[in-house]
């Protein structure tokens, strides 16, 4: 049983102070489906920026689904500085109620799981972050296809600055699109390496 506050792993990197910066996000909808993005409105919304990727992993649509919704995977990431689990959740340290912290080079994230429903869909909202970000909208959605599982990767946000908000959610958006994809690429090479489903223990019985 995991702890209620837990370093999954610590990467030795320079730390350049990300817990200076925080914002509480309270909005949450149903997420749009395949090949749709929703549209925000009033002035925050007009500045704000979707992420929305899709990639194929030549893998089972289970094994891609725990490897990416497992924060303790996320260490393998090359751009990852740290991530802690601050709060498991329901199915071992993930599903509904997971809180947990990612840390990157230019981007620091506390997401909540508020939706996990294996293998198909997680959802998550952003509870704080460096820098500052207006979050709208977050989640994973996966569909077995021929050769694999398609992952589709939603955002959409802003970054709540008093002035150039425009520019920096631009700059924001090319920041997070470069690690989505780094991400989705480590995973698929971790999970060609080593398949999730011929170990009963997981990923880490399966690197074992």
């Amino acid at each position: 049983m995991l702890e209620k506050t837990q370093t999954v792993a610590t990467l030795t990197r320079f730390d350049p102070g990300f817990k200076l910066c925080n914002i509480h996000i309270e909005v949450i909808r149903s997420p749009p489906p395949f090949g749709q993005q929703r549209r925000s409105t009033g002035p925050e919304g007009r500045r704000m920026r979707t992420v929305d990727i899709e990639y194929t992993i030549a893998a089972p649509i289970e094994d891609v689904f725990d490897w990416l919704t497992d924060a303790t995977n996320y260490w393998m990431v090359p751009t990852v500085r740290e991530v802690t689990l601050i709060r498991p959740g329901d199915i071992q340290g993930s599903g509904n109620g997971a809180v947990r912290e990612v840390r990157a080079w230019l981007l620091s994230l506390t997401e909540h799981v508020v939706e996990y429903r294996r293998p198909t869909l997680m959802r998550y909202r952003i509870e704080g972050s460096c820098p500052k970000l207006r979050h709208d909208e977050g989640f994973m959605e996966f569909r077995a296809v021929p050769g694999g599982t398609q992952v589709r990767w939603y955002t959409r946000f802003e970054v709540a600055a008093p002035v150039v908000s425009g520019p920096l959610t631009l700059w924001m958006q090319w920041v997070v699109i470069a690690g989505f994809r780094i991400v989705l690429h480590t995973a698929a090479i971790d999970l060609r390496r080593f398949p999730l489903s011929r170990a009963p223990g997981g990923a880490s019985e399966a690197r074992a």
